[in-house]
């Protein structure tokens, strides 16, 4: 046999160290998110994309489909599903600077929401600070009106 076959053969029958690393790497992910919460699974999801990605699915009142059709595609394997559970602000500016979603997910045995802060300007546009575990609380409020 020549080197050349040898080495063609040895290239054709082994990974590559990165395609060896990709797939131990690949492993220990799906391990660790099998035992995972769904809110942990939701913000490793969340955190793992470009942040620009994440504010226009997210965020944003013109959502990118494309870039919401990723999210699901990668939650999809989980069973995991989301819809918007309240909003306040927009991308306008009557709707005033305070601006904030919070997005209900499920992957049918639990729930959390998280909810996507930030606000709106008129120089700037709407913009998102942060994005973080919440939890739904029923507040009694007191208002005064005019009698």
């Amino acid at each position: 046999m020549s080197k050349s076959t040898i080495r063609a053969q040895l290239k054709a029958e082994t990974k590559t160290i990165t395609q060896q690393l990709n797939a131990l790497v690949k492993e220990k992910e799906d391990e660790l998110l099998k035992a995972a919460s769904l809110s942990d699974k939701v913000m490793y999801f969340l955190e793992a994309m470009p942040r620009s990605e994440v504010e226009e699915a997210m965020f944003r009142g013109y959502c990118n489909a494309s870039i919401t059709d990723k999210l699901k595609l990668r939650l999809k394997p989980y069973n995991i599903t989301f819809n918007l559970a309240d909003e306040l602000g927009g991308d306008e500016e009557e709707d005033g600077n305070v601006y904030w979603k919070v997005y209900a997910f499920s992957d049918g045995k639990e729930a959390c929401h998280i909810k996507f802060d930030g606000y709106y300007s008129s120089y700037d546009g709407s913009e998102m600070r942060s994005f973080f575990i919440v939890k739904p609380v029923t507040k009694q409020v007191i208002v005064f009106e005019k009698v």
